[in-house]
């Protein structure tokens, strides 16, 4: 059932979510309006596209890719309970009054319980920042989210592999984006293979999708083709790992 929900006029001004591209954007508002009184929802683009966007035939398949940003920058958090996937919203009620609040249906997000997403302590900053915030990153043009990669419904779900190469598509994807696909690759590996995210599991299919994402924020934090030490937007350390691997690089070390 859709529900009235407050949008802060700050919202506009809000460095995180300007970070964000314009469909990313408006599914985090149209998901104020499905989740329930504690912030939750299911989790399944079908159903997520035909409530939220009737009139777009492309929805379904872009879903997964604007669901994929908006956990990337901390917004939501994806999870997984008995095979069912499910969404929450961080810091709901700190930003949503809610009087007469119903008792949630949906299981609530639990660290452990996590799958198909990224781990809990992947997503920085675990907060909605909505208040006025001046900009001090310089993020360019809008950008278009990732496109969604169809995922085979029988693939398996697996840890990154240590040898993950991206595609083609995924190199054009990047550059296409003012990435630099070559110097993001050895942090997301590290990220997924040693770091906070070792222990996440995606489809192969999955794994594509996410470098892309991955790309597409590095981009934004750093600028084309920039300084790729610099992602606190992936929330490995937020600035202290960003500072750190940072000077990892100036210093020709190992990352950190």
């Amino acid at each position: 059932m859709a529900r009235i929900r407050t949008i802060k006029p700050e919202f506009v001004e809000s460095e995180s979510v300007g970070k964000l591209s314009r469909d990313a954007r408006l599914l985090f508002i149209l998901l104020w309006t499905f989740v329930d009184d504690a912030g939750r929802a299911r989790a399944s683009s079908r159903l997520l596209a035909s409530r939220l966007y009737p009139y777009d035939d492309d929805a379904a398949k872009k879903m997964g890719g604007w669901l994929e940003e908006l956990e990337l920058g901390g917004h939501i958090r994806l999870y997984e309970v008995e095979g069912d996937k499910y969404l929450d919203i961080p810091k709901w009620l700190k930003h949503q009054k809610i009087d007469h609040a119903s008792q949630s249906r949906i299981p609530e997000f639990r660290e452990p319980s996590r799958d198909f997403a990224s781990e809990g302590e992947t997503v920085a900053p675990h907060t909605l920042d909505l208040g006025p915030v001046p900009r001090t990153v310089d993020l360019g043009p809008e950008r278009a989210s990732a496109p969604a990669i169809e995922e085979p419904a029988n693939e398996k779900r697996i840890k990154l592999p240590k040898d993950f190469r991206p595609t083609e598509d995924d190199r054009n994807h990047a550059l296409d984006n003012g990435g630099d696909p070559d110097g993001s690759l050895p942090f997301f590996v590290d990220h997924y293979t040693e770091g906070k995210g070792r222990n996440e599991k995606r489809t192969l299919s999955g794994w594509h999708q996410r470098y892309r994402l991955w790309c597409t924020r590095d981009a934004k934090w750093s600028g084309p083709r920039g300084n790729p030490g610099f992602r606190p937007a992936h929330g490995d350390g937020g600035d202290a790992g960003a500072f750190a691997r940072a000077a990892a690089i100036l210093g020709g070390g190992k990352l950190v």
